[in-house]
């Protein structure tokens, strides 16, 4: 990635959703039904010994609020190319930001947000789409994601007084907003993560 010269200090904000293209993985499954133990058995049978072991490990410990079978429909493609990305772009400047949207939508047991899905809560307009409905959390969300996008608009920057202080990113330290139930930004939490099942799976 090469970046013009007079773009280096326009402020970017840069994100993408828990599952991608992987999400549709979790239909069906109804993880709430399931136990732990069940949850591994799948994970094991999607990957296979080689990845499971070490992909669990480091997935518990990145996203510790998640249930292991969210490994299943976790994106490994788009997200090792944004960490890649803000890298690059971040040794640029001091205003890049980055955010997964990570909030499930509530039908089948909980399904992983898949591509597009953090577009509805950019534009405000969940309203139009009865599957993301979750009472008391989706307008929560929505509000906390388009109050980022317009002081993002207006400023260059997204905090706002509802969400935890989210500073832009450098590349030792990104800096990540999880936009989901509880708002968190988590630092180089995922890196290590997506390194590895991105080898070991793109790779094949």
């Amino acid at each position: 990635v090469s970046f013009r010269a007079e773009t280096a200090d326009i402020p970017l904000l840069v994100g993408s959703t828990f599952g991608e293209f992987n999400a549709p993985k979790s239909y069906g499954i109804h993880k709430n039904e399931m136990g732990e133990a069940e949850q591994e058995k799948l994970v094991w049978k999607t990957f296979g010994e080689k990845i499971a072991g070490r992909g669990v490990e480091l997935f518990r410990k990145a996203y510790p609020e998640r249930q292991v079978v969210d490994l299943v429909s976790m994106d490994y493609m788009f997200r090792n190319y944004v960490n890649r990305y803000m890298e690059r772009r971040t040794a640029l400047n001091h205003s890049t930001w980055n955010y997964i949207f990570n909030l499930d939508m509530p039908m089948m047991g909980g399904v992983s947000p898949l591509h597009g899905n953090d577009l509805g809560f950019i534009f405000h307009t969940t309203g139009k789409a009865p599957a993301l409905q979750e009472p008391g959390i989706t307008e929560k969300v929505e509000d906390q994601v388009f109050r980022s996008v317009i002081a993002f608009a207006r400023t260059g920057n997204p905090n706002h007084e509802g969400l935890p202080q989210w500073d832009p990113s450098s590349p030792d330290a990104q800096y990540t907003m999880l936009f989901g139930k509880c708002p968190e930004v988590r630092m180089n939490f995922d890196v290590e993560l997506n390194n590895w099942m991105a080898e070991n799976l793109l790779a094949d």
